[in-house]
C-alpha cells in the first residue's frame, strides 16, 4: 500500500528474538546510515501488544496499563531519552503491554535508526483495549 507501483526495493530483515531490547536499539543505530542512500527503514509490529489479554471489541476503551506505558514510550522518544525504552520492564505498565518482545524488537530497531530525529506521531490510539496502535514517523 505504500507503494502502489511496486518501484521501491523492500529487503526484509529478521528479529533477532533472543537478543536483549538494546541490542535491537543498537542494531537499528548501525542502520541508520542507509538512511542517508534513500533507504526507507520500517518497523512493523505494536508498541503495546498484549493479544491474551484482549477484549473482543475492537473499539473497547484502552486498559491503563496500556495507555500508561503508550504515553511513556511517547514521552521519552520526546525527551531524548530513547535508548531507555530498549529496557521496556521498567516502564509502567511494561510487563503487561510488551509479554513477549516480538512486537516491540522492530519498534526498537526503528527507534535506534531515527537518531535524534524529531519524532511525528501520524496515528495514535488503541484497539481491543490492549493493543497500541500507535505510529511513529522519524525525519
Amino acid at each position: 500500500m505504500l507503494f502502489p507501483k511496486a518501484d521501491t526495493p523492500v529487503y526484509q530483515l529478521s528479529v533477532d528474538y533472543p537478543a536483549a531490547g538494546k541490542d535491537q536499539y543498537e542494531l537499528g543505530r548501525r542502520l541508520a546510515p542507509l538512511r542517508e542512500e534513500g533507504v526507507l527503514i520500517v518497523g512493523s509490529g505494536n508498541i503495546v501488544h498484549n493479544l491474551s489479554l484482549m477484549a473482543p471489541d475492537m473499539d473497547a476503551p484502552p486498559e491503563k496499563w496500556n495507555t500508561a506505558f503508550d504515553l511513556k514510550v511517547k514521552e521519552y522518544i520526546d525527551k531524548g531519552r530513547r535508548e531507555e525504552l530498549a529496557d521496556y520492564r521498567k516502564l509502567p505498565g511494561g510487563e503487561l503491554s510488551v509479554p513477549t518482545p516480538d512486537h516491540y524488537w522492530p519498534f526498537l530497531a526503528a527507534l535506534g535508526a531515527g537518531l535524534e530525529d524529531k519524532a511525528s506521531y501520524p496515528y495514535e490510539g488503541s484497539h481491543h483495549a490492549t493493543l497500541s496502535m500507535r505510529a511513529v514517523r522519524f525525519g
